[in-house]
């Protein structure tokens, strides 16, 4: 049989010479992943072709173009894991017709996939060794090397001097940071470029573990303690709190071990406790150390009560590895994984008038976070005096700027806003504008600018020249806040398209941003329509594509000089998407893929006759993926996901989705979410119960949910929810410096007994000077060349173990010179290889109190 190889994606004739010649072989090169056509045959009627051949069942054609079946999914071919017939990667497949049949040979080619890295231990512990496991989908790793990293400071990493192989056992120096293992590595696409690939522990290094900690609150004796419930290797922790509280914590020590309570020691036994005065956003910090400066920081976190109930439920196999930002009514915060606030603050506003019943928008839907490190930046929505606007913190939140949109716009929206690389703006608002709207009703058609459907406002009167509306603008802010560009919709959008919605006061209805390499992705849910917008182009060709439903003819668009039709939606199983919120690009994939969260309400309607264009709506809210192919002007379906995979909860109002490194989808449903258990059309979804989940975390190619937040039902906890993921380094902050300071004027009480690691046996007319450090420290030896004294010897060092004492409190034992008065200095900046006084990652001490001086008798 002859072959020839053709160009991916081509056009075919059953009958022809060349590749297409009867009898003949048809070659494809196909790409790994991709979700584009295979092949394009003559037109004929549909129902015309047939499939047949070994590998017929991965194959569909419909509108004579051959693509690999949705079954559920759209089967994606993996190079790595062959499905055809003989597992070769060459599909074969034979499409039949009235006029002849064609051999079709698909040969999926390899592309480069990144590797990943996993660690042994999602809680590093001092002294147990950590293996790092690369795994890579393309064939033929080698070379692999290895190097281990260690924090020093808010998503910063250093090398771990001689730490390059797969197993790590963290040391002391390691406590209190956070581990990296960076794999560099050779595969069968790497050149002279090795890849590489990383991954980073999901919780600092931990040192000595508690036995037990307990904690609760006098406003809430009733409430069922910690959650989580305590486990030694969790280390934060929450409980309801009121703005005025006290809360009590409880905690068993292990032997050798000290524990301070927010920096001051409780009373020194093995079972030990404190109260603590709190408002509703204190943190209690809980820190063992050992006396080799190794150290656990438990944190016990007091949150509101709409905080306070959320829940979670997460894999033990599959930790997730981000935080959450949430807005909750007046709350700013940004979550874990049991539902921990690791931060959270409450908004002040100017203007208390807002409605909450609905919208619960007193700091917007979303807390954005962009930047890294330091320069990291958050921002939320907030009403003023002036009107909403939108206010940015850094990235220890304090409040750094108020933004708002420039002139000519004179409003601004909370749905979303992007602070982009340069220090400039993106921002959408709802311009109010008094448009004509006349030609809706106008049937004449002697315009060019003639509605593809005529009808007459809600009274049944024609439409006014002079309607009053509200245009959904998009505007990029230069850093000093002057407009670079601004877009508005009107004139861009067909308004036939956008009836079903907020019509006419809020036709279009902007809801998300996003910049990407080639424009502004912006999602319209009044007209269930995502348009990607070139800022960089005269209005007119600003518009690179558009996906959605329409009323128009596809020469419409250019007779009214609306930019290009849009892209036409294939193999979605529900025809279409409808008054989404959430678009956003994924690059990486073989081809662009357009992510949204289909809320599956208001689809596209003929607004002369009110029935929907194809898609009803008010089936099932969902995720949804399409593949975008400009050369064919197509939107292919790749997969979707319900929530639990039901296909039965429907959000009517908000919803949200984005997707994480790893390729997995977090879901935002809503408990505006109703569901139907019979998986049928609901006919009145507000009758329907509360779903399981507000947020989910999905593995898109399997749907597990592999993560939840959960619905706390009645008013206990959050009415919404939309979660951002956010780095999970992005709340640590850099370990303080090494400081000391003399904390009692006069001489303390020496112990009447050495204790364990007390250096020596102080002798009976030694005196005891009191110092404290910032962190805990190394044992401290009677040579160290951190402490000098004149007047006196050291003959022992102990740990102050006294109620109510700082933490990190040691006595300086100190024999006096007969009647000399003693003066004892601490020196900075000594070596930790000559006992100098270090931390157990080996920082100097830095800063030091003016000398401790006797008065001599």
């Amino acid at each position: 049989m002859n072959t020839y190889r053709c160009l991916f994606s081509i056009d075919v004739q059953l009958v022809a010479s060349g590749c297409n010649g009867g009898g003949q072989q048809l070659s494809v090169e196909f790409q790994e992943g991709s979700a584009l056509r295979v092949a394009s045959f003559a037109e004929m009627n549909a129902d015309s072709y047939r499939l047949s051949g070994p590998d017929a069942g991965l194959f569909e054609i419909t509108n004579s173009v051959l693509r690999f079946s949705v079954n559920d999914v759209r089967f994606l071919p993996d190079f790595e894991h062959p499905a055809d017939e003989n597992s070769d990667n060459r599909y074969e497949v034979t499409v039949s017709g009235p006029e002849g049949e064609q051999q079709v040979r698909v040969t999926v080619r390899d592309r480069d996939e990144p590797g990943t890295v996993h660690l042994s231990e999602q809680q590093p512990k001092v002294g147990i060794p950590v293996t790092a496991r690369l795994s890579d989908p393309d064939r033929g790793v080698k070379s692999v090397s290895w190097q281990w990293e260690r924090s020093v400071d808010i998503e910063t990493f250093v090398h771990i001097k001689g730490a390059d192989e797969t197993v790590y056992v963290p040391t002391a120096a390691d406590s209190g940071h956070y581990l990296r293992a960076v794999a560099s590595y050779t595969d069968l696409h790497s050149d002279a470029t090795m890849a590489t690939a990383a991954t980073t522990s999901i919780s600092a290094v931990i040192g000595p573990q508690l036995v037990s900690l307990s904690a609760s609150s006098e406003s809430f004796p009733n409430n069922e303690g910690l959650v989580p419930a305590f486990h030694p290797d969790v280390l934060h922790y929450k409980i309801p709190c009121s703005q005025t509280d006290v809360v009590s914590v409880t905690a068993t020590l292990p032997s050798g071990t000290r524990l301070n309570v927010n920096g001051v020691q409780p009373p020194p036994r093995t079972e030990t406790g404190a109260a603590i005065t709190v408002t509703e956003t204190s943190d209690i910090v809980i820190t063992l150390a050992s006396v080799d400066g190794t150290f656990t920081r438990y944190v016990v976190h007091c949150a509101p009560k709409p905080l306070a109930a959320i829940r979670t439920r997460v894999s033990t196999e599959m930790p997730l590895e981000t935080l959450l930002a949430i807005t909750s009514d007046q709350w700013i915060a940004v979550i874990d994984q049991h539902g921990v606030p690791r931060f959270h603050r409450r908004s002040e506003h100017e203007d208390n008038d807002i409605d909450t019943e609905f919208f619960s928008v007193n700091v917007g839907f979303f807390l954005r976070s962009f930047g890294t490190g330091s320069t990291r930046q958050w921002a939320h929505a907030t009403k003023t005096d002036s009107g909403l606007m939108w206010q940015i913190l850094d990235a220890a939140f304090a409040p750094i700027n108020r933004v708002a949109t420039a002139p000519p716009l004179t409003t601004t929206g909370r749905h979303d806003l992007r602070i982009l690389n340069d220090g400039s703006l993106l921002l959408m608002t709802y311009e109010p504008a008094v448009r004509d709207f006349s030609y809706l009703s106008d049937r004449s058609n002697n315009s060019s600018s003639a509605a593809a459907v005529h009808f007459d406002d809600p009274s049944g009167q024609s439409w006014s020249n002079a309607v009053d509306t509200s245009d959904s603008a998009i505007q990029i802010l230069n850093p000093d806040g002057s407009a670079r560009w601004t877009w508005n919709s009107w004139g861009r959008i067909p308004l036939e398209d956008c009836t079903a919605h907020r019509f006419p006061e809020d036709y279009a209805h902007v809801n998300s941003i996003e910049m990407t390499p080639n424009g502004v992705l912006a999602s319209f849910r009044g007209c269930s329509t995502v348009m990607l917008i070139n800022p960089d182009t005269a209005t007119g060709a600003e518009i690179v594509w558009r996906i959605g439903q329409t009323n128009l003819e596809p020469d419409h668009w250019e007779q009214r000089g609306l930019g290009p039709a849009p892209l036409r939606l294939v193999g979605d199983p529900l025809g279409a998407f409808c008054g989404q919120h959430a678009a956003s690009l994924i690059r990486g994939a073989p081809e662009d893929r357009l992510l949204l969260f289909d809320n599956g309400v208001a689809c596209v309607i003929d607004p002369a006759t009110g029935l929907p264009l194809s898609r009803p709506g008010d089936e099932y809210s969902r995720a949804v993926e399409y593949a975008i192919d400009l050369v064919h002007g197509e939107a292919v379906f790749v997969r979707d996901h319900s929530l639990s995979g039901k296909q039965s909860a429907l959000v009517a109002v908000g919803g949200h989705v984005e997707t994480l490194p790893d390729g997995t989808w977090l879901i935002s449903w809503s408990n505006s979410a109703r569901t139907d258990d019979s998986a049928q059309q609901p006919s009145n979804p507000s009758t329907m119960p509360f779903p399981d989940a507000l947020v989910s975390l999905v593995d898109p190619h399997t749907k597990t949910e592999i993560f939840s937040i959960l619905d706390a039902g009645g008013n206990a906890g959050p009415r919404r929810l939309r979660a951002v993921p956010v780095n999970l380094l992005a709340l640590e902050k850099p370990l303080p410096p090494l400081t000391a300071t003399f904390t009692d004027a006069a001489p303390v009480t020496l112990p009447t007994h050495s204790l364990d690691n007390a250096t020596t046996a102080p002798q009976q007319k030694a005196i005891g000077i009191a110092v404290a450090f910032s962190r805990p420290v190394k044992d401290i030896k009677t040579n160290t060349p951190s402490i000098q004294i004149e007047g006196g010897t050291l003959t022992a060092v102990m740990p102050r173990l006294e109620f109510g004492k700082p933490a990190n409190s040691y006595i300086l034992a100190i024999t006096p010179h007969g009647t000399e008065r003693v003066t004892v200095r601490l020196l900075a900046d000594q070596p930790c290889d000559q006992n100098g006084i270090c931390t157990a990652d080996n920082t100097l001490l830095t800063t030091v109190p003016p000398p401790w001086t006797n008065p001599s008798e």
